[in-house]
């Protein structure tokens, strides 16, 4: 089955993208982050506090400038409180558009490998973030400090 999806990428351009679901799998996380965006969702690493977490390194992107600052370059986002999340679903690899596979494009601040922890779904950040936005029902205010996606005794949240 193939699933057309449609999103924009700046004001007044558009992606058509064809999504292969034979193998759901392997298109999950990208349907799931296609899903965050239209939700209103920025990049983890375009986080304003990001450089305390994280160094990102434009000169060892092949990417356009323009292209590098519209997917790294940190803006004004509500994060609700919520901790940086090495791994949400909204979060690029270590080595996204890389030009050098020995020279990662995120790493540590002190320019030391970063591994990232995401998962196969949603992490408890983003389903915390998202009930927080979207009023779910939570029966807490406080970003949780694990990855586990049990909802609170009594709450209803979002969870995969």
């Amino acid at each position: 089955m193939i699933v057309t999806l449609i999103y924009f990428k700046i004001p007044f351009e558009f992606e058509i993208s064809n999504k292969d679901l034979t193998c759901p799998a392997r298109e999950f996380l990208s349907l799931i982050f296609k899903v965050m965006h239209a939700l209103g969702w920025w990049h983890e690493q375009q986080r304003g506090d990001r450089d305390e977490h994280v160094k990102v390194w434009p000169d060892r992107c092949y990417w356009s400038r323009p292209m590098f600052d519209l997917n790294f370059g940190k803006i004004g986002w509500q994060n609700q409180g919520s901790p940086y999340d090495t791994a949400s679903v909204m979060h690029y690899s270590t080595d996204a558009c890389a030009s050098y596979a020995s020279q990662h494009t995120i790493t540590k601040p002190d320019g030391s490998p970063l591994v990232l922890s995401k998962g196969s779904s949603l992490s408890k950040q983003d389903i915390w973030q998202i009930n927080q936005i979207y009023n779910c029902g939570m029966a807490t205010t406080q970003a949780p400090t694990t990855q586990s996606t049990k909802p609170p005794v009594g709450g209803k949240f979002i969870s995969f």
